[in-house]
C-alpha cells in the first residue's frame, strides 16, 4: 500500500502583506535614487489628488491620462479674459485645473467625459499654451492647443475719409491688432469685402449710409477699437448727375455708305465726347448745348439709335433718335408702261427698299406725288413730258435706283382729228360721219361738242361715227384715247334745220310809156 501524500502548509497571509510592503518601499527608494519623475511623489490610490498652483509637470500614475493635446472651441479672446472655451480630448472630463500659459483656471464645468467648459483668465497679450490637469496627469504642450490673448485693436488712419451715401468706395484701414478682425463698422453699418492684409492693415468696401459723419471701428477677439478722430468718416450726398438726351434728328435715314449730315437736337450736349450710330462712332461738331452736327458713319442696313456721351453719362436710345440705314432701292416692275404727255396718270411701281421713297424720276422729270404703299410698292402720279420712252427711277435715303428695262415708261401723243367726211347734218342726228386723223387706236370716246356719239374704230387713222342729236350750232368733233383727248383744232358746223322753199312773186312788168297824144 502506497503512503498518503503529505499535506502542504498554508501560507501566512500577514507575512505576505509585510513582505509586499517592504518591496513597495524598496521600489520607492530605488525610484528616488534613479530620479524617475513623478514616482517620488506618487501617493497611494486611495489618497485625494492635490491641487497645483503653478504650471504642472506632465505626469500620470493611474487612470486615463490626457495623452494627447486638447482641442479648443475658441482660439482667441481679450486679455481681460472671460471668453467661454470648450476643451476637448481623451479623459478631459476629469479635469481639475485648466492652464492658460501659467494662469490656472479651477472653475471647471464638465460637459462630458471628453469635454469641459471654462472661462479664460486675464492674461497679457500673446499666445499661451493650454493644458489640463486630471488625477491621472497633465496634457502635453502642443502648438494646436494654444489660445491667443489679443489686445484691444486700434485704428490710426483711413486711406479715404469721405464717400457718397451710395457707398462702394474701397478704403484701407491702418492700426494695431487687426490680424484677427471679424468686422468693421461705419457707424452701426457693417462694411463688406473685409480683407486682412496684415496685423496692421485691412481693406474694406464702404457700405451705403445716410449723409453725415460716422466713426469707423474694428472688432477682433481682443475687443472693439475705441472711437478716435483719426477713424472718422464723412458721408456726402452724391451730386445729381443728369445724362444728356437726344430728342430729334434732322434726318432720320441715310445710305449704308454713310456721309449723311445730321443735326442732332437734345439737351445737355455741351462737352460731348462721343456720338455713336449703333456701336459705330461718328464725326461731330458741338453747335450748342442743344445741337450737334454729325456725319453718319458707314454701317449695314438697319435701324440704330444715335446716342451722345458726356462726362455725365450716355443718352438713352428710343424712337426719337432712331436712324435708318437704307440700301439702294431697286425697281422690278411698273403697272403701266405708257401714258399721256400731259401726265397725271397713276402707275404702281414695285421693287425693294421703297418704304422711305421721297420722289420718282421719269427721265429727267421728277415728281414727288408718291404714295408709299409698302416697303415694296409705290403709287406714283406721272409728270408731264414730251413724247418718248424714259427710265423710271426712285429716290430714297438709301440712294437712287438704277435704270432697268423693267421700269420704262412711254409718253404718247394725243389723238388728232384732221378732217370729217361731212361737216353738217340735221339736229335730230343720225348722220354718218367718217373721221380722219391719227392715233385713233384704243379710242374710248367720240364727241360732237359735249354729246357722245356711237362710233367704230376703222383703223389708227379712221373712225366711223353717227352724229348724235344736238341743238343747232357749230361744235368740235373730238376723239379720246388712253393718252388724252384730241385738241379742238377743227370745227364742224352743227346740224341745221331744213328751210321751206319761198314763194317767189312773178316779176313785175315795166310799164310802157304812154303814147303821145
Amino acid at each position: 500500500m502506497l503512503p498518503r501524500p503529505t499535506p502542504l502548509a498554508e501560507p501566512d497571509r500577514d507575512v505576505e502583506r509585510r513582505r509586499t510592503g517592504r518591496l513597495g518601499s524598496a521600489l520607492v527608494v530605488a525610484a528616488l535614487l534613479a530620479g524617475v519623475p513623478g514616482l517620488a511623489t506618487a501617493q497611494p490610490a486611495t489618497a485625494a489628488p492635490s491641487l497645483a498652483t503653478a504650471a504642472p509637470a506632465t505626469a500620470a500614475v493611474t487612470g486615463t491620462a490626457p495623452t494627447a493635446a486638447v482641442s479648443l472651441s475658441v482660439v482667441a479672446g481679450p486679455t481681460s479674459g472671460g471668453t467661454t472655451v470648450d476643451l476637448s480630448g481623451t479623459g478631459v472630463g476629469a479635469t481639475t485645473t485648466a492652464w492658460f500659459g501659467s494662469a490656472a483656471v479651477t472653475r471647471i464645468t464638465k460637459v462630458s467625459s471628453t469635454r469641459v467648459r471654462v472661462l479664460t483668465p486675464a492674461h497679457p497679450a500673446g499666445v499661451a499654451s493650454v493644458r489640463v490637469t486630471t488625477p491621472a496627469g497633465t496634457s502635453p504642450v502642443s502648438s494646436r492647443s494654444s489660445f491667443a490673448f489679443d489686445a484691444v485693436p486700434t485704428v490710426t488712419a483711413l486711406s479715404s475719409r469721405t464717400a457718397t451715401t451710395g457707398g462702394g468706395t474701397v478704403v484701407t484701414l491702418t492700426g494695431t491688432g487687426l490680424y484677427r478682425t471679424t468686422a468693421v463698422r461705419f457707424g452701426s453699418t457693417p462694411a463688406a469685402g473685409l480683407t486682412r492684409l496684415s496685423a496692421t492693415q485691412l481693406r474694406v468696401t464702404v457700405p451705403a449710409h445716410t449723409a453725415g459723419v460716422v466713426d469707423v471701428r474694428v472688432t477682433t477677439p481682443g475687443g472693439t477699437s475705441p472711437v478716435v478722430s483719426a477713424a472718422r468718416f464723412t458721408y456726402t450726398v452724391a451730386p445729381v448727375v443728369t445724362r444728356p438726351t437726344v430728342t430729334g434728328l434732322s434726318v432720320a435715314a441715310g445710305p449704308v455708305r454713310g456721309g449723311t449730315t445730321v443735326v442732332v437736337s437734345g439737351t445737355r450736349l455741351t462737352g460731348a465726347t462721343t456720338v455713336t450710330f449703333g456701336a459705330t462712332a461718328a464725326r461731330f461738331t458741338v453747335l450748342s448745348s442743344t445741337q450737334l452736327r454729325v456725319t453718319s458713319p458707314a454701317r449695314p442696313a438697319g435701324l440704330v439709335n444715335v446716342r451722345v456721351r458726356t462726362a455725365s453719362g450716355i443718352s438713352f436710345g428710343y424712337s426719337a433718335n432712331a436712324f435708318a440705314y437704307e440700301a439702294v432701292p431697286t425697281l422690278t416692275g411698273i403697272s403701266s408702261t405708257s401714258g399721256p404727255t400731259a401726265g397725271g396718270a397713276t402707275v404702281t411701281l414695285t421693287g425693294t427698299g421703297l418704304g422711305r421713297a421721297t420722289a420718282a424720276q421719269f427721265g429727267s422729270t421728277t415728281t414727288t406725288k408718291v404714295v408709299r404703299v409698302s416697303a415694296s410698292t409705290l403709287r406714283v402720279t406721272t409728270p408731264a413730258r414730251p413724247v418718248g420712252t424714259v427710265d423710271v427711277r426712285v429716290t430714297t435715303p438709301g440712294g437712287i435706283s438704277a435704270a432697268t428695262s423693267r421700269a420704262r415708261y412711254g409718253y404718247q401723243a394725243l389723238p388728232a382729228v384732221t378732217s370729217l367726211s361731212t361737216t353738217a347734218g340735221p339736229v335730230r342726228g343720225g348722220t354718218v360721219v367718217t373721221l380722219t386723223g391719227s392715233r385713233f387706236t384704243g379710242a374710248t370716246r367720240v364727241a360732237f361738242g359735249a354729246m357722245a356719239a356711237r362710233f367704230t374704230v376703222l383703223s389708227a387713222t379712221s373712225i366711223r361715227a353717227t352724229a348724235p342729236a344736238h341743238t343747232a350750232g357749230v361744235v368740235a368733233v373730238t376723239v379720246t384715247t388712253a393718252y388724252g383727248t384730241s385738241p379742238s383744232t377743227r370745227r364742224a358746223p352743227s346740224p341745221s334745220t331744213p328751210s321751206r322753199p319761198s314763194r317767189r312773186c312773178p316779176p313785175r312788168r315795166a310799164r310802157r310809156p304812154a303814147a303821145p297824144s
